[in-house]
């Protein structure tokens, strides 16, 4: 009995969480601020210069959101019907 017991808080222990890589994380976060910064100066080109800073601070939330929240893990078999 004590056996199965251990067995089971082994399992429970050794759950591996896959997260995304920081330096992954860190060249997409500069991607992420790059393209904003250009999609803010194209606004600007067209005639749109009240979007700037609005394009400009949504590409700064989104690098934040990035790194503060964590991944979306589904759980095992949740999409499937049963």
């Amino acid at each position: 009995m004590g056996g199965s017991q251990n067995g089971r808080e082994e399992a429970s222990q050794t759950r591996v969480v896959f997260a995304m890589p920081t330096d992954v994380k860190a060249i997409l976060s500069l991607i992420a601020l790059a393209v904003a910064v250009a999609f803010a100066f194209w606004e600007t080109a067209t005639g749109n210069d009240h979007l700037f800073w609005l394009v400009v601070g949504f590409g700064i939330f989104a690098v934040v959101a990035m790194w503060v929240f964590p991944e979306a893990v589904g759980k095992k078999g949740a999409g499937k019907a049963g």
